[in-house]
């Protein structure tokens, strides 16, 4: 017969012969066999779950160590905003696109298409380039509004006006403006 530890005293105690050990509180060799199953399937699920948790992790992981070494993902240097390229062009841009907005003032305008600019960070806004023969051409387009926003490498906004669903799809099937995809600056792994 086992000996076990009496807690209390920190005695070696033998358990008498007529003495039961009780098994989760149950009695019954049917019952212990159908605990047995029920504990054995909740291991197993809970390690399936596990396995299959550690392996979406290591897929995402390996996915995106492979896009960055195949360069899937562009690095951009985006820059800052820095006014637009002349009153003359900013004006000229009032003048053709404030009903589109409902710009009643100019002061508005200016100040919604910088900051559709500047929150590129938003949900709702989206980053493109355009390769021109004057240089690249950083663009912000808000989906919501379908406001969009176009800056030149030195930062100088030139333009800024609407484009709806199909004509951002036209711009994006004939190559003109390549989307760059939202990515955060690093991976958390839980």
């Amino acid at each position: 017969m086992p000996t076990f530890c009496d807690a209390p005293t920190a005695e070696l105690l033998e358990l008498p012969k007529t003495q039961k050990l009780s098994f989760a509180g149950i009695d019954s060799n049917k019952e212990k066999i159908k605990f047995n199953a029920y504990l054995g399937e909740y291991m197993l699920s809970t390690a399936f779950v596990m396995a299959a948790t550690t392996t979406l992790i290591m897929a995402l992981i390996g996915t995106t160590i492979l896009a960055y070494n195949n360069q899937v993902y562009e690095s951009v240097n985006w820059p800052e905003y820095d006014d637009w390229t002349s009153e003359p062009n900013f004006y000229q841009h009032f003048n053709d696109h404030k009903d589109e907005f409902g710009f009643k003032f100019d002061y508005e305008f200016r100040k919604a298409c910088e900051e559709n600019y500047k929150n590129v960070e938003s949900i709702t806004k989206q980053q493109y380039i355009e390769n021109s023969p004057q240089g690249k051409v950083f663009i912000v387009r808000d989906a919501f509004s379908q406001m969009v926003s176009m800056v030149n490498e030195s930062g100088k906004m030139f333009a800024c006006y609407m484009v709806g669903d199909p004509k951002l799809k036209n711009k994006l099937q004939n190559k003109e403006w390549t989307r760059l995809p939202k990515i955060p600056p690093c991976i958390p792994i839980i």
